[in-house]
């Protein structure tokens, strides 16, 4: 069987293209090896994809920089082979910045929401918007400054913490329909070894990082992937 094992954050394995899928809980099939029964068999709801009206997994870098202005994109490994955009606040005060992060799974693989500085992308500019300030949150509410335990109201308990983070990992196996079976069933005929029609599936992974200053927050990074 063919796997996926990504690392929250930072490793990516793949080897496939993201699509578009259907959130039909009949699809669903529960994870199997190797991933912990620890997390959720279960989609990351959609309120927290969404932040200033981009969805992760349904818009892409192209629509952001068409709606918020063009501005320097970045390739960076921190994301795996990653293009990254970044806005900030216009307010010299307000220190508020969001990355919107594509790689080689996604035309909009995730968004990462933080104050300060960003240490972790060499060479990365962003572009000073007036809509960006520690006010914005992702529909579901989360937001820069937000106390720890609001967060853990609205998202219930962390699959992974340390003293000054929280990761939460939502993992689906989702059906193929018969016509896109049958389409890699015939793009991988010649494939060794040969794929079974058991093989073939999406796996949706999602993951949600806070990090924490003094019980508040301070990062947000938000990822999701669909592979077969």
């Amino acid at each position: 069987m063919r796997t996926i094992t990504l690392y929250i954050n930072y490793l990516f394995i793949f080897f496939s293209t993201v699509v578009i899928f259907s959130e039909d809980s009949t699809n669903r099939i529960k994870p199997k090896f190797p991933y912990s029964n620890n997390y959720r068999s279960e989609y990351l709801d959609k309120s927290h994809l969404t932040i200033l009206g981009f969805t992760i997994g349904e818009d892409s870098l192209h629509n952001v920089m068409k709606k918020l202005g063009q501005t320097e994109i970045i390739k960076d490994d921190y994301y795996h082979r990653s293009e990254i955009i970044c806005y900030s606040a216009l307010d010299e005060d307000d220190s508020t910045k969001i990355m919107f992060i594509k790689n080689p799974l996604a035309d909009l693989l995730g968004f990462c929401l933080l104050s300060g500085k960003i240490d972790f992308i060499a060479n990365l500019k962003c572009k000073k918007l007036n809509i960006i300030n520690k006010n914005i949150s992702t529909d579901s509410g989360l937001h820069l400054g937000m106390l720890k335990n609001d967060l853990l109201s609205i998202l219930g308990n962390p699959d992974k913490s340390t003293e000054h983070s929280l990761t939460y990992i939502y993992h689906i196996k989702e059906i193929m329909d018969e016509e896109t079976i049958n389409y890699y069933l015939d793009k991988n005929k010649h494939s060794i070894p040969p794929i079974s029609r058991e093989d073939l599936y999406w796996d949706i992974m999602s993951t949600l990082k806070a990090d924490f200053k003094n019980e508040k927050l301070i990062k947000l990074e938000v990822i999701k992937t669909v592979t077969y």
